[in-house]
């Protein structure tokens, strides 16, 4: 119940009522909004991923969000870095090309980051920077939309799905799994 008011709360537009929510909530496992960004890290084996959890929203009008993704992504020592934000940089979707992402997060992403994952298209995705860094897209869970394949697209898919990312000592594995068909799509 805690995680449909928490949906409830977001879909009235209310941030910071998510944040007074989450606070209030510490111990509810089902829902970790601590901060409009924040990061963790997750230990296994002898690796250490750190993941950076954004607001896309306004990370362009916020100078001080974009300070703090650039020092922690250049302080972190962690073997994967895994930037989250609900928006795509690029994206052959309905909603496309994100010039205000591709202006302040790429270059971050470019230089410090092992993988960019967003949301917001209801399609399956996944694109490469000019650098090479991949971008994930994975938001069809509930609805899907039609995709295209642009120049930086390596997979795309409309059909419901999600992701999954493998972190292991070998790298980072991205699949995609299509729900209706019950097995995964890519790897």
């Amino acid at each position: 119940i805690m995680v449909i008011d928490a949906i409830v709360l977001a879909l009235l537009g209310s941030i910071d009522a998510l944040l007074a929510h989450g606070a209030a909530n510490e111990s509810d496992e089902g829902f970790t909004f601590p901060a409009r960004y924040y990061s963790f890290d997750v230990a296994f084996a002898d690796k250490r991923a750190d993941f950076f959890i954004l607001d896309t929203h306004v990370l362009a009008s916020d100078p001080a969000q974009r300070a703090w993704i650039k020092a922690e992504l250049k302080a972190s020592t962690a073997d994967f870095k895994i930037v989250v934000g609900h928006q795509p940089v690029h994206s052959g979707g309905l909603h496309g090309d994100h010039p205000h992402l591709d202006e302040t997060l790429l270059p971050l992403l470019d230089a410090y980051a092992d993988i960019y994952v967003s949301g917001h298209e209801h399609d399956q995705q996944l694109l490469l920077t000019d650098r090479g860094t991949p971008q994930l897209i994975s938001g069809s869970a509930g609805e899907s939309r039609d995709t295209n394949a642009i120049d930086r697209t390596v997979f795309s898919t409309a059909a419901k799905g999600f992701a999954t990312l493998e972190l292991s000592d070998e790298g980072l594995r991205v699949g995609m799994v299509d729900v209706d068909a019950g097995r995964t799509v890519f790897s």
